[in-house]
């Protein structure tokens, strides 16, 4: 997975260890439990997730590569970067590397 940035428009992408990835995705799970906003840091951006984001999961299998996706969508406050108007939030996680794939690919054989 490329590692992306880009300001305006607003998509990053970052590429985490297993340790990093699951500590952040255990925060994530705690606030949903707790019914409470979730605050994560994204290439020196600060995302916060807000309570009433809207969270689904997809499975997709092509062939012998598997993915699982979440996302996490949520419409920002009105103002909230400081530009007028109605603006979305988006958080997508993508399921398994290139490199997990190719990893998990070679043990099935």
């Amino acid at each position: 997975m490329p590692n992306k940035k880009r300001r305006h428009g607003q998509e990053l992408q970052a590429v985490y260890s297993k340790k990093a990835l699951a500590g952040k995705l255990r925060r994530f799970a705690d606030a949903l439990d707790d019914d409470r906003p979730c605050v994560f840091q994204i290439k020196g951006v600060r995302v916060v997730i807000p309570v009433d984001a809207s969270v689904k999961m997809e499975y997709e299998r092509e062939g012998r590569q598997e993915e699982i996706e979440i996302d996490v969508e949520w419409i920002r406050p009105k103002g909230a970067s400081g530009r007028p108007g109605r603006e979305t939030g988006r958080v997508r996680s993508t399921g398994f590397s290139k490199a997990y794939r190719r990893t998990s690919q070679t043990r099935k054989r």
